[in-house]
């Protein structure tokens, strides 16, 4: 399955949190945030579940399902 960025975007303004917010929880920068949002770069699947966990939805609805 491919990583789509503007997905994972998506559930983070749904779960109503920003980019800072985010890479402050997971103790990252917030650039590294954008480019997974952008495509640039895909988290680890450690970082995937916790998004998953954190937006409160399933890992895989960063996916592209069936590709």
């Amino acid at each position: 399955m491919k990583f789509n960025g503007a997905k994972l975007r998506d559930a983070r303004k749904a779960a109503g949190l920003t980019q800072q917010a985010v890479a402050k929880t997971l103790g990252l920068h917030q650039t590294t945030v954008a480019r997974w949002e952008q495509g640039k770069f895909e988290p680890s699947l450690t970082h995937g579940l916790r998004l998953a966990e954190l937006y409160n939805v399933e890992a895989d609805d960063f996916t592209e399902k069936g590709q």
